[in-house]
């Protein structure tokens, strides 16, 4: 299994901001879905949800779905800057 990584996390991003609704879709996940559990996706030595929560800077706090946290436009406005300000686009 391949380990998910920063850089895989960006690519999936962008191909999810492209996309109508933005929501409800993990981008660890097979076909982007939310429903999946990414863990059994990828290599054991890699943490989807800790890479995705760290992207946008989500608290120890409040660790969940960035759309759960801020919101449809919220999360992808805040998805956005980290995907600049880390150079992704």
């Amino acid at each position: 299994m391949k380990k998910y990584t920063e850089k895989i996390h960006a690519e999936r991003l962008i191909k999810i901001l492209e996309k109508k609704d933005t929501c409800n879709r993990c981008p660890a996940a097979s076909r982007f879905d939310g429903g999946k559990e990414p863990k059994d996706l990828w290599s054991e030595n890699s943490n989807p949800c800790k890479i995705c929560c760290n992207f946008i800077n989500l608290t120890e706090k409040n660790k969940a779905c960035p759309c759960d946290e801020f919101g449809s436009k919220g999360a992808a406005r805040l998805t956005w800057i980290a995907l600049e300000e880390k150079g992704y686009i």
